[in-house]
């Protein structure tokens, strides 16, 4: 009886020590992370937000197209499209009625979109009626709620007149974004977080650390190994695991052992993390 009633008591003294200490360590992760976060999310979107890719559409006009994934959606984000008149057409284009529709095998969802005056500054419109794109994975595969969509020009309008139209449709093109498939995104703090420039960085640090200890020259078959090669084989092993690469991963990248350019290449001054010093 005695050594229940003192097991319960050092719960209750030590229950709150380690709700301290857990967030003290969130603290401490969220100073020294928060800003890696922000900085690979901010290029992911970057790299998709709306004007960053535009396409041709009719000999008159270019669109640009923002599709938002689940994650996005619950950060927030909209799906909009962009239009304006290229840049070498002189004809006044009073007002555009544009469709965007979102196609699967059972049916599909448009949405009709009626501009004011268009010219070479971008409008920009919330697609209201097409919904996030949503991936279902079953034992039969990896679905989607619709497969593509397309932009249409049903009319445009110049000097209370409708303009000849070519090619007035884009090209069938595919929203899903397969990257929340893996592991570049990340929930904390309460966003989802794209951490899509860290995962080649990874790839490429592990791939390092197997250049270090001459993994790849190491004989395949075991009879053939010495000592020396089972024991790096061994703390390459150890190295390269999942969850201890990772930790050195971070931290590397939290004290600036390593450095990781937009492109998430990565540069040391450290022999084994750099490709270039090595050879």
């Amino acid at each position: 009886m005695t050594d229940g009633f003192i097991s319960i008591g050092l719960l209750k003294f030590f229950k709150p020590v380690l709700s301290a200490a857990k967030f003290a360590l969130d603290g401490i992760s969220k100073k020294y992370l928060l800003p890696l976060y922000e900085r690979s999310d901010r290029l992911y979107q970057q790299q998709r937000a709306l004007g960053a890719k535009w396409s041709p559409l009719t000999q008159y006009l270019e669109y640009s197209i923002e599709t938002s994934n689940i994650f996005d959606h619950l950060n927030g984000k909209k799906q909009r499209i962009a239009l304006r008149k290229l840049k070498d057409v002189v004809t006044p284009i009073d007002s555009v009625t544009l469709l965007v529709t979102a196609h699967s095998k059972g049916f599909i969802e448009p949405e009709r979109i009626v501009t004011g005056k268009v010219d070479e500054k971008p409008q920009l419109f919330t697609l209201h009626n097409i919904p996030i794109q949503e991936i279902f994975v079953e034992r039969e595969g990896i679905y989607t709620s619709y497969e593509s969509m397309t932009v249409e020009v049903l009319e445009i309008i110049s000097r209370h007149e409708p303009l000849p139209i070519h090619s007035a449709s884009s090209p069938y093109f595919t929203p899903t974004h397969y990257s929340y498939l893996n592991e570049d995104y990340a929930e904390k703090w309460g966003y989802f977080w794209n951490l899509g420039l860290y995962t080649s960085a990874k790839e490429e640090l592990h791939l390092a650390i197997r250049y270090f200890f001459g993994v790849d020259l190491i004989p395949v078959w075991g009879r053939q190994r010495t000592l020396w090669d089972k024991i790096r084989l061994s703390i390459c092993w150890m190295l390269t695991h999942r969850r201890v690469l990772n930790q050195i991963f971070w931290t590397a990248l939290i004290f600036r052992v390593i450095k990781i350019d937009d492109n998430g290449e990565i540069t040391s001054n450290l022999r084994w993390l750099n490709y270039s010093l090595m050879e």
